[in-house]
């Protein structure tokens, strides 16, 4: 009789002192978290000593520079009137950045600084806070936009110059601007910077493989490929399946594209690249904000789909409809 409640007495403490080392190692995950976050705040407060009108100005401006709207504007002008290989590669990875980083933002679910403390809150963004999508973006961005961009008639020493500033500069004033705000901690921007410059050396080190890879295969195994990324996104967290889309969306463009006689961003004049911006921002736009006006709205059960569905689309559009349209138009040709 002994041996079995002994047994079961055993199991139990086991159990219990399992159960009690969980805890404890959660508890010291939670005080190190509020730790790190009051370290944050206190940092912030530091920060905003140097607070003035002007200078607020000066950082909401430069870190407009890593909104999605600046993107879209940057990205677009490249891939419709300068290079469109360089163009579809950038909008890849910033696309791919932004997707990862929504990821996390919904599954770690940290509130921003100034809802902790609203007086530190010098601007207001929607979202969560960690990682900083700013930062990610820009370190992203700027550092295989330099790895791509070609020679040009600066001097080697000017070039490298300009490259750095670009490459590294850039990321860190953003990064700095995102704290100075109160809209992300510093271990946001920190974490940030570090995936995103991740994610830009592993394209400068892989991505002609990649290409290589992706050469054999037929233009069905691409578009599954970006659909099964972006299935893989949304499988982690669907709160906000937006980056994820528009990077299926515009892949799926863009394998389109080049399958059926390509674009040339190269060619044309001024005004005729002036034209391919404006087209771009009628049937993109109209896309987007038409489809907005019609699609269930938040709060509905079929919000997240028809997100998707309006992300992915707009997209597209923008990598395979308007590049078609030009070339009809007569404002743009194929590929030579």
């Amino acid at each position: 009789m002994g041996g079995p409640v002994e047994a079961r007495g055993t199991n139990g403490a086991a159990c219990f002192n399992a159960e009690f080392a969980l805890q404890t190692r959660y508890c010291r995950s939670s005080m190190f978290s509020q730790s790190v976050y009051e370290w944050g705040l206190n940092l912030i407060r530091a920060v905003q000593s140097l607070q003035s009108a002007p200078l607020t100005v000066c950082m909401k401006v430069v870190s407009f520079l890593s909104d999605p709207k600046a993107y879209m504007l940057i990205l677009s002008f490249i891939f419709l009137c300068f290079d469109e290989k360089r163009g579809a590669k950038l909008t890849l990875a910033v696309l791919f950045a932004g997707a990862c980083n929504d990821t996390l933002k919904n599954t770690l679910k940290v509130p921003r600084p100034y809802a902790v403390d609203p007086a530190v809150g010098l601007d207001s963004v929607s979202g969560f806070s960690t990682p900083s999508g700013h930062s990610q973006a820009s370190a992203s961005f700027w550092p295989y936009a330099m790895y791509l961009w070609p020679a040009s008639s600066l001097s080697v020493k000017k070039r490298r110059a300009v490259k750095i500033a670009l490459a590294a500069g850039l990321p860190l004033c953003i990064g700095f601007s995102r704290v100075y705000l109160g809209v992300h901690y510093p271990s946001d921007v920190l974490l940030g910077w570090v995936l995103g410059f991740l994610l830009s050396l592993g394209l400068m080190l892989f991505s002609e493989q990649i290409e290589r890879l992706l050469k054999g295969c037929t233009k069905t195994v691409k578009i599954l490929i970006l659909a099964l990324i972006a299935a893989g996104f949304n499988a982690i967290s669907s709160l906000d399946p937006s980056m994820a889309a528009a990077f299926f969306g515009f892949g799926t463009g863009y394998v389109l594209l080049c399958e059926n006689g390509g674009f040339c961003a190269a060619n044309g004049t001024p005004v005729q690249k002036a034209l391919r911006m404006l087209v771009f921002a009628a049937l993109t736009g109209g896309i987007y904000f038409g489809l907005k006006a019609v699609f269930p709205a938040k709060g509905s059960g079929y919000y997240v789909l028809f997100r998707f569905i309006r992300y992915a689309l707009a997209a597209f559009s923008g990598s395979f409809i308007v590049p078609k349209l030009c070339i009809v138009l007569k404002i743009a040709g194929s590929q030579p």
